[in-house]
């Protein structure tokens, strides 16, 4: 699980989400997993882009991790490997999860709960997978906050304005 960091730029709005978090926590909770909800395709949609074919040579870490891939079938995952079909695939196991309980800020984390991940994106990347094509997580990572943090600025704008017309109205 990767947490993602929103970064608010405006402190009015991170005063107005900390107030709102204080007097309508599940309001304010709501508004934010929306907000992810209604995003959540277009931030997911550059981890869910698979490479091409696999470019050979393979640039191995080692020949001792050569040797084990050779030995192990694959590492269990037969030779050569197969990717799999779409639906069960590494890139379709990603996620957004919001997750907040009352008089808390809201957490977003990414998921993917594939145990090859971390070879294959993530911090433990090989080689092979790098000249493939594969992604970094912490480069897209990064510009999912981005993304997810311009979302939710936005939408809190847009929401704050409504309450206080909706005040102003009830005079």
């Amino acid at each position: 699980m990767i947490d993602i960091d929103i970064t608010v730029t405006r402190s009015d709005l991170l005063t107005a989400y900390v107030e709102g978090i204080q007097k309508a926590p599940d309001f304010t909770n709501t508004v934010v997993n929306d907000t992810v909800n209604r995003v959540a395709e277009s931030v997911l949609k550059a981890f869910r882009t698979e490479p091409g074919a696999v470019v050979y040579p393979i640039q191995w870490k080692s020949a001792k991790q050569r040797k084990a891939f050779f030995a192990s079938n694959g590492f269990g995952g037969g030779i050569p490997y197969r990717r799999q079909p779409e639906g069960s695939r590494l890139v379709d196991r990603w996620r957004l999860a919001v997750v907040y309980d009352s008089n808390a800020l809201t957490s977003i984390h990414l998921i993917n709960d594939s145990d090859k991940r971390r070879f294959v994106t993530g911090l433990d990347q090989q080689p092979f997978h790098h000249n493939t094509g594969w992604y970094q997580d912490a480069n897209l990572v990064q510009q999912a906050g981005i993304s997810l943090t311009d979302a939710i600025e936005t939408d809190a704008i847009k929401i704050l304005y409504a309450i206080e017309d909706y005040a102003e109205s009830k005079g």
